[in-house]
C-alpha cells in the first residue's frame, strides 16, 4: 500500500475480522483510539488501521476535541469541523511545547509537584507525532544505575497510573528474556543482575534451559543463556498520554490542542519567555522542549542547535500463529517479551519480538539506519506530519 508523508491521509477500514466490531471508516483521530478499547483489538490493530490494512480517503479537517463515551469507556471525540482551537492563557510558570507522553508526563509530574501554573501547547492533537510512532515497549533494563532506577519508577507509575487517574490502559506485564549468544553477553547480564537487584527488581540469570521454559518455542543451539527481566512489558503509548493528560488537568495543568508554537523570544527585563502562537502569547518563567522529532525545530527557536536526526524504523506485523491461537483458547498466559541483541540479519542489529493477540509483532534495530528531513532543501521536514507514516524506496 501507498503511504502518504506529505499530505494530511485519513483512511478507510478494509475487511478484516478482528476489526468487525469497529467503525466502517475512520475519519477522525479519536476513532482510532476508539479502535483499541474494542474487545478484541490492540495497539497492533490500530496501528495497522493506520497504515497496512488502509486506503486513503478525502482530506481530512481535525478539531479540538471533548471527552466523551465509547461502549463505556471514556475516550477523546472531535468537537465538528471549524470549531475554533484554544486559545492558551496569557502567563505561565512553565509551558511545555509537545503533546506527546514525554509532554504530558511533564505536565503531570511538574503540576502534581506543586507547579498547577504548567501550561502545555501542541500544535495538532496529543500523541499526533513521535508518540504515534512508538511501539510502547516498557523495559526496565539498561546498563546505567541511573536509567534502571527512572525506568522501574516509570513501569512502577504505570502499573498503578490507570486506577489513579480513572482511565484505562492496555498495559500488558508480561516480562521479558533477553538471549546472550557469547560469554561476553553473560558477563554484561550478570552486571546488570547484580545492580537491578540491589534495587528490588528482581532480575534473574537463565540457563538456556530456563529461557526455554519461560519460552517454548525458543530454539536453544546457538545460545549461552540469558537474562529474565519480570517488569518488562507494553503499553498502549496514546493511552498512556491520554492519562497522563487526564491526570495532570486534575491536578491543576492546562493543556491547548491544535495551538503550536511559531516562535519564542526572551524579555530579559521581565525575565521571561515569551512563547508566540497563532492563538496568542504566553509569558513564561520556563519553558520545556518536549517536541518529539521536531525538537531541534524548536530549538533553534531559544539559538540552540539540539544533534537531532529523525531516522525511519520499520516492524513486521505476524498474521494469526495458529500455536499463538491455541494457546489463546487455551487461556495460556501471554509469551513474554523476547530480546536478542546479539543476532544479526541483514541490516540488522538484534530484535525484540512481541506477541500481540495471536500473532507477533518484530521490530529490528536496523543498522544500515536512513536518516531523513537533513536536506532543508530537497527534503524539507513537512509542515505536519501529524499522524503519518513515509513510504521508503526499496533497493
Amino acid at each position: 500500500m501507498e503511504r502518504n508523508a506529505r499530505a494530511g491521509t485519513p483512511y478507510e477500514l478494509t475487511p478484516d475480522s478482528r476489526l468487525s466490531k469497529a467503525p466502517a471508516k475512520i475519519e477522525t483521530s479519536s476513532q482510532l483510539a476508539e479502535l483499541d478499547l474494542l474487545e478484541g483489538t490492540s495497539m497492533l490493530t490500530v496501528h495497522r488501521a493506520a497504515g497496512r490494512l488502509l486506503r486513503r480517503r478525502a482530506p481530512l479537517s481535525l478539531a479540538p476535541l471533548s471527552t466523551t463515551t465509547f461502549g463505556g469507556v471514556p475516550t477523546i471525540d472531535e468537537a465538528p469541523t471549524g470549531a475554533t482551537s484554544s486559545v492558551p492563557p496569557s502567563t505561565a510558570r512553565c509551558v511545555i511545547i509537545g503533546g506527546g507522553v514525554v509532554g504530558a508526563s511533564c505536565a503531570y509530574h511538574l503540576a502534581k509537584a506543586g507547579w498547577t501554573d504548567t501550561v502545555l501547547l501542541e500544535g495538532n492533537e496529543l500523541t499526533s507525532g513521535s508518540t504515534w510512532h512508538a511501539a510502547g515497549n516498557c523495559p526496565t533494563y539498561s546498563s546505567s544505575w541511573s536509567m534502571l532506577k527512572l525506568q522501574a519508577y516509570s513501569t512502577s507509575l504505570y502499573r498503578s497510573l490507570g486506577a489513579r487517574v480513572d482511565y484505562p490502559m492496555n498495559y500488558h506485564v508480561v516480562g521479558a528474556i533477553r538471549l546472550a549468544h557469547c560469554k561476553e553477553r553473560m558477563r554484561e547480564f550478570e552486571h546488570v543482575c547484580s545492580m537491578a537487584n540491589a534495587q528490588g527488581l528482581g532480575f534473574e540469570m537463565q540457563t538456556p534451559a530456563q529461557l526455554q521454559e519461560r519460552y517454548p518455542f525458543l530454539e536453544l543451539h546457538d545460545l549461552e543463556g540469558g537474562c529474565w527481566d519480570p517488569t518488562d512489558g507494553d503499553i498502549d503509548p496514546a493511552q498512556l498520554t491520554q492519562a497522563l493528560a487526564k491526570g495532570a488537568r486534575e491536578l491543576g495543568a492546562t493543556i491547548v490542542r491544535f495551538c503550536p508554537v511559531t516562535a519564542v523570544r526572551r524579555d530579559e527585563a521581565a525575565g521571561e519567555w515569551v512563547v508566540s502562537t497563532p492563538n496568542g502569547e504566553v509569558r513564561a518563567e520556563k519553558v520545556v522542549n518536549a517536541a518529539g522529532y521536531r525538537a531541534q525545530e524548536v530549538g533553534r527557536m531559544f539559538g540552540r542547535e539540539i544533534p537531532q536526526m529523525t531516522m525511519a524504523h520499520q516492524y513486521l506485523c505476524s498474521e494469526a500463529v495458529p500455536e499463538l491461537t491455541a494457546r489463546l483458547a487455551a487461556g495460556t498466559t501471554k509469551l513474554p517479551l523476547m530480546r536478542d541483541p546479539d543476532t544479526s540479519y541483514p541490516r540488522s542489529g538484534g530484535y525484540y519480538l512481541r506477541q500481540d493477540k495471536d500473532g507477533f509483532i518484530l521490530g529490528p534495530y536496523e543498522r544500515d539506519c536512513q536518516a531523513h528531513w537533513m536536506d532543508l532543501e530537497n527534503d524539507p521536514m513537512p509542515a505536519d506530519f501529524s499522524f503519518q507514516v513515509r513510504l521508503l524506496a526499496r533497493d
